[in-house]
């Protein structure tokens, strides 16, 4: 009884008082009942729309595509589309301004910063006018859960104010959430957590992959008991055999990994079968390239996307630095969607502190988001004695980068409580290991 009050509170709240978001969810939803090629279809159809209006509103396509000899009415097939330069991080970091669409009200671009897996920060803009969270909502649906059902979350805990924790508890009430934060996992705060988690009884636990791992390996040391969720919801970093069986073990439910970046988020996950992650396909395009071509059949390549909805920073054919493989066949779920295998090519290791608390990768890849400009990459390595040193590349043309690192610097010691002897340390360069910077280095034994 009261799950039906609160499926029609929320249904009241977030569908009838945005029918945006109502019409977007609807659409998504019809679309899983499309045949394979009539899913193909609309991909084509939306990315061919996609590159007019790219070449027509934003001036750094039209210098693109003008430079490789490329207009939109040249790309007739789907292999002419492989033919669009490719879209780097570099690109997007020195052209910021050029890529946001003319046409575009300001107040409809929504800035998102990301440390990236890869250790170079770097700032987008998303869409305000696509209602993200609908996406989130078909997903929750192919797990047999509802946007309303009680849940539990090991994020980064943004709200820095008891005013911004009654908010949050506000806008979501009548379902109950409950946060760990993913940033400074100290004991006191999980088991605070297990409380809050016990009360509640989620149908939904979600995080990060490290985060969550920590809080199993805390629940199975201490031989905890914990209601079981309806799904476990792992994301932001490619997730071992390893770490799915201690999950499923521990929480006693199904694992689904949920792939995306902070350039475009929402763009696989897995279905109750296992057999990949279905690529959303009818709001993102991915393709698999090694050497500037085509992977072949099974054969792992470097991933490309496609941003099909955001019109305001329009992403095409992006080199987002992460490894993956096309999956041929059908899923035996029945969904439309192409399937891709697990993602490859991220690290997202851990800091840990002599008390045991734990500083994740996940975190840590995020450190400079405040003021991404303020270096161009960056590294962390842990010693055998504990200190952490932080390797930066300056970037010296931002006016105040010596300022931004002082903030950092001092996030660092407040995490760390001061148990260990944090360093800065400014360098020309970091080398990549395989054409990859390797993000946390520990020396810890």
């Amino acid at each position: 009884m009261f799950r039906s009050l609160t499926s029609s509170y929320f249904y009241s709240k977030f569908f009838l008082l945005n029918t945006n978001s109502s019409a977007y969810y609807e659409r998504l939803i019809r679309n899983q009942c499309l045949s394979s090629r009539e899913l193909a279809e609309l991909n084509w159809r939306k990315r061919k729309k996609l590159l007019r209006y790219a070449y027509k509103s934003v001036p750094f396509y039209r210098r693109k595509f003008k430079a490789a000899g490329i207009i939109p009415d040249d790309v007739k097939t789907p292999d002419d589309f492989l033919k669009i330069p490719f879209l780097t991080k570099n690109d997007i970091r020195e052209n910021l301004a050029d890529i946001m669409a003319m046409e575009v009200d300001k107040r409809y671009f929504q800035v998102s910063t990301t440390g990236g897996s890869t250790g170079i920060p770097l700032r987008v803009y998303h869409d305000r006018r696509v209602p993200l969270h609908a996406i989130g909502w078909r997903l929750l649906a192919r797990w047999d859960l509802a946007p309303w059902d009680d849940g539990a979350f090991v994020f980064r805990d943004v709200r820095q104010s008891r005013f911004q924790d009654l908010a949050y508890c506000a806008f979501w009430w009548p379902t109950k959430r409950v946060l760990l934060d993913a940033a400074s996992m100290t004991e006191s705060s999980i088991r605070c957590f297990i409380r809050k988690y016990k009360c509640i009884k989620p149908r939904l636990l979600q995080g990060y992959v490290g985060a969550i791992c920590h809080l199993a390996e805390y629940v199975d040391d201490h031989c905890i008991e914990l209601p079981p969720p309806k799904a476990v919801w792992l994301t932001s970093s490619p997730i071992s055999e390893v770490q799915r069986n201690l999950v499923e073990k521990v929480f006693n439910a199904p694992v689904y990994d949920q792939y995306g970046c902070g350039e475009v988020y929402w763009l696989a996950a897995e279905c109750n079968q296992h057999t990949g992650l279905h690529i959303e396909s009818d709001i993102r395009h991915i393709e698999f390239v090694k050497n500037g071509e085509i992977c072949a059949e099974g054969e792992f390549g470097d991933i490309v996307v496609t941003d099909l909805e955001n019109y305001a920073f329009p992403i095409i054919r992006y080199l987002n630095e992460d490894r993956g493989r096309l999956i041929e066949g059908q899923c035996p779920c029945g969904l439309p969607f192409p399937l891709m295998d697990h993602v490859r090519g991220r690290e997202s290791d851990m800091i840990r502190l002599p008390n045991g608390t734990v500083l994740s990768g996940d975190f840590l890849t995020t450190i400079f988001d405040a003021c991404p400009e303020a270096v161009k990459m960056f590294q962390f390595i842990q010693n055998a004695d504990y200190s952490i040193v932080l390797r930066f590349v300056p970037n010296k043309s931002y006016r105040d980068y010596r300022g931004a690192i002082g903030k950092v610097r001092n996030i660092l010691l407040e995490k760390t409580q001061q148990q260990v002897p944090v360093l800065m340390e400014a360098t020309e360069d970091i080398p990549s290991q395989g054409g990859k910077l390797k993000f946390i280095i520990s020396k810890l034994s």
